[in-house]
């Protein structure tokens, strides 16, 4: 499966997910549930996210399929009912109503991208197995949607280094509204997709940073990242 196709289906999962969640989210914040109630909404919503995330992973393994034919589907990793509760609380109550910018809406909008982010993640995750799971040199690399915030585009600059947590690349660390996905990239290949950003992107890093290490140079790059263009 193509990048571009792995990217189609799993917009549209979330498109999905979105579109129920985000209306109800928005009521439960206008009507101002009481914890309880919110405890019993995420209860309501899990067996969905759980039938998403699983909609998520079935196009990361076909997608990794294309890379690997050989590779076995990996089991589901836990994702339990809780992680769906801390997401709605962490959300909806952790900003004071009386805060400037607050509102329904908002809550709303940032619960919603926090439980679809949840779902993503699935797909994420699914890669990172297959590639910790080969018996090739397999490594996966970190691809935006082309418009990569400083953190994301961080990540994209290492390339395809990442292997498992085992290995101590540590996951695949996502935001709330990241675009970004993992793909598997073999051992040697001169041609994957991503590589023309991975290349724009390190060569700002090699040139932001030079004699700087560790949060200078992390700094350093996100300056200049993050700077107007001329």
């Amino acid at each position: 499966m193509p990048l571009i196709e792995l990217r189609r289906q799993q917009d549209l999962i979330s498109q999905e997910a979105t579109q129920l969640l985000l209306p109800i989210l928005l009521r439960g914040a206008e009507a101002e549930l009481p914890d309880a109630g919110w405890v019993r909404l995420a209860t309501m919503l899990y067996p969905q996210l759980v039938g998403w995330r699983g909609q998520s992973a079935s196009i990361a393994y076909l997608a990794a399929r294309a890379v690997l034919p050989g590779a076995s589907r990996p089991p589901a990793l836990p994702y339990e009912l809780p992680w769906t509760v801390k997401a709605l609380q962490k959300t909806l109550f952790g900003v004071p109503r009386n805060t400037p910018g607050w509102s329904p809406a908002k809550v709303a909008a940032d619960g919603t991208a926090r439980l679809v982010r949840h779902v993503e993640q699935a797909g994420r995750e699914t890669t990172i197995q297959v590639s910790a799971a080969a018996t090739t040199k397999t490594r996966w690399a970190r691809v935006s949607d082309g418009s990569p915030c400083a953190f994301c585009a961080l990540m994209i600059s290492r390339g395809p280094v990442y292997h498992s947590d085992a290995a101590g690349a540590g996951g695949f660390r996502a935001h709330d509204r990241d675009r970004c996905v993992a793909v598997l990239v073999p051992k040697g290949s001169r041609d994957w997709p991503g590589r023309d950003e991975y290349e724009r992107v390190s060569e700002i890093y090699a040139d932001s940073t030079s004699g700087q290490s560790g949060k200078d140079a992390v700094n350093a790059f996100r300056r200049a990242w993050e700077r107007p263009a001329e």
